[in-house]
């Protein structure tokens, strides 16, 4: 491990705590970026914690350059706040809650910060491509009508401009899609019901999930049926990553309150600390967010959400499964393909950590597995 972070004080906190583990053995400790290249250059670490605000230069931009020329899972350690979607977007594969000046609840800090270091470890380090096009790395004109990036929206019947051969669903000249590929063609008629039409999509994911959630929103039509998210997150982040999907994408996006309806257009995302889960009201469906111990791990628990959609919703519903390590979402996702429901699963290669949907593969709950690029695609095909 290598520890940076511009408090020599938070430093030997950091240092000492993590070490406590066995399989954890801190190699050196920075103040600030320039001091962290010289000990990535001379001790190879396998994983680095690094704060966000530093002298010299901040963590976000530290990120951006260090990371394509030494790529190395990355834990970002951010009070509540924006920037820390910045450094995920940057190419950091996880964050950390920082304790405050006083240091409390740093028990529980270290206990979490050593889960991560575990999981960041057997994270597949890709380098995204919006560290170069801007996603969340400012404010969008024309919520409605433009993407992060400024280009025009697709909408069901929109009629894309001529394209590079090898331009569509985002691939490059003869090239193929990557992991975070632009989104693909919407067509006319991807929407058009048939039989029983799906009203309801339910997501889970856990870590590398906030990127690849918005990969994935930023590629769907405005008119698409009720979404709702259970991202592993913490308190207060949340929120945050709620208002900023709002911003960026031509959907409704909030964190889900108790009594929020689902609609097409509309993203619900669970809070940090609550449990959520969808109840029938009528011809509609409602949300329910409450506290509870945890549920494969987890508050909020994807399984929670996907077995009461399964109950709900069944086979007009379509479950996705992102990458996150673990097991969460696995059980749930299986109850909504016994009940009709239509299933997906991101695959091992473009997963950050193929954990959550690797173990829904292997129980039989995943009807189709798919590279992250291709999913929205697959999903528009669903939804008749």
């Amino acid at each position: 491990m290598l520890v940076v972070d511009d408090s020599a004080l938070f430093r030997e906190v950091i240092a000492r705590g993590i070490s406590t583990d066995p399989g954890i053995f801190v190699v050196a400790t920075a103040g600030d970026p320039f001091e962290a290249r010289d000990h990535i250059l001379r001790h190879h670490p396998d994983v680095m914690i690094c704060d966000v605000h530093m002298p010299k230069m901040n963590g976000i931009e530290f990120l951006r350059r260090l990371l394509p020329q030494y790529p190395l899972p990355v834990i970002v350690v951010s009070a509540v706040s924006s920037t820390v979607f910045d450094a995920l977007n940057a190419g950091a594969i996880d964050f950390v809650r920082k304790p405050d000046s006083r240091l409390a609840n740093i028990e529980k800090f270290l206990e979490e910060l050593i889960e991560k270091i575990r999981i960041a470890s057997r994270a597949k380090v890709v380098r995204p491509a919006s560290v170069t096009d801007g996603r969340f790395a400012g404010r969008a004109t024309g919520k409605a009508d433009s993407r992060a990036d400024g280009r025009p929206v697709e909408r069901t019947g929109d009629r894309p401009g001529k394209k590079d051969p090898g331009d569509r669903m985002g691939k490059g000249p003869g090239g193929r899609m990557g992991r975070m590929g632009e989104p693909p063609e919407v067509r006319p008629g991807d929407l058009s019901a048939g039989g029983k039409a799906v009203r309801l999509i339910a997501i889970g994911a856990s870590t590398g999930g906030t990127e690849a959630i918005y990969t994935l929103l930023r590629a769907l039509p405005r008119d698409i049926p009720g979404i709702v998210i259970v991202q592993h997150i913490s308190p207060g982040f949340s929120r945050i990553f709620a208002e900023r999907l709002n911003m960026l994408l031509p959907f409704r996006v909030k964190e889900a309150e108790s009594g929020d309806f689902t609609e097409a257009g509309t993203v619900l995302i669970a809070p940090g600390d609550r449990h959520m889960r969808v109840k029938r009201a009528g011809d509609r469906f409602r949300v329910e967010c409450y506290a509870g111990e945890k549920v494969s791990g987890h508050c909020p628990s994807v399984d929670v959400l996907f077995e009461s959609v399964a109950k709900e919703a069944g086979n007009r519903s379509v479950g996705i499964l992102l990458t996150g390590m673990g097991y969460d979402g696995a059980k749930g996702l299986l109850a909504m393909r016994r009940k009709g429901a239509r299933t997906i699963g991101q695959d091992e290669e473009s997963s950050v950590v193929y954990g959550m949907p690797k173990v829904a593969f292997e129980l039989g709950a995943v009807e189709k597995q798919s590279p992250l690029a291709d999913i929205p695609r697959l999903l528009l095909r669903m939804l008749g």
